[in-house]
């Protein structure tokens, strides 16, 4: 539901133009531009208590042997599931993250594909991205979250 929403779609669409047409090859354009709006998202997302605490409870769910016994999973998926969620309740909750922040993390995220990664030559140009669209997407946020909202009650309904 979340990758349909509109507000999402749009913002990932003029990213990805804005990325493209300051030299930013394609394929990292649009994984910046998808993978950016997500962790600007995640960013408005941690700023309330309540929300850190169920994240870092998720977290730890997420490690769980009994839930990944159950799970669907192959055994190296469960380890990697486990893997990640150690290494995310070990990083605990980032709040308002600055630009080299997130663009550190797009990097880590992109660098395993090679037609996605940052190039150096680029982080410059991500860098401006960030600093550019942050305040947007943060102020976005409510709106974004209401719309799922409402996505996902009606696919419940359905």
């Amino acid at each position: 539901a979340f990758h349909e929403l509109s507000a999402f779609r749009s913002f990932v669409s003029e990213a990805t133009a804005w990325l493209d047409a300051e030299g930013v090859r394609r394929g990292t354009s649009r994984a910046v531009a998808h993978v950016g709006v997500e962790l600007l998202l995640d960013a408005a997302l941690a700023d309330g208590d309540a929300a850190c605490t169920f994240y870092l409870a998720a977290l730890g769910v997420a490690r769980a042997p009994e839930l990944l016994e159950r799970a669907e999973f192959l055994p190296h998926e469960r380890t990697s599931l486990s893997g990640l969620a150690s290494t995310l309740e070990a990083r605990g909750v980032s709040r308002a993250p600055d630009t080299t922040l997130v663009v550190g993390r797009l990097e880590r995220a992109l660098s395993v594909r090679p037609r996605l990664r940052i190039e150096p030559s680029d982080v410059a140009r991500v860098s401006a991205w960030v600093e550019l669209f942050r305040d947007r997407v943060l102020s976005s946020t409510p709106e974004i979250v209401n719309e799922l909202t409402s996505a996902l009650v009606l696919k419940l309904a359905a």
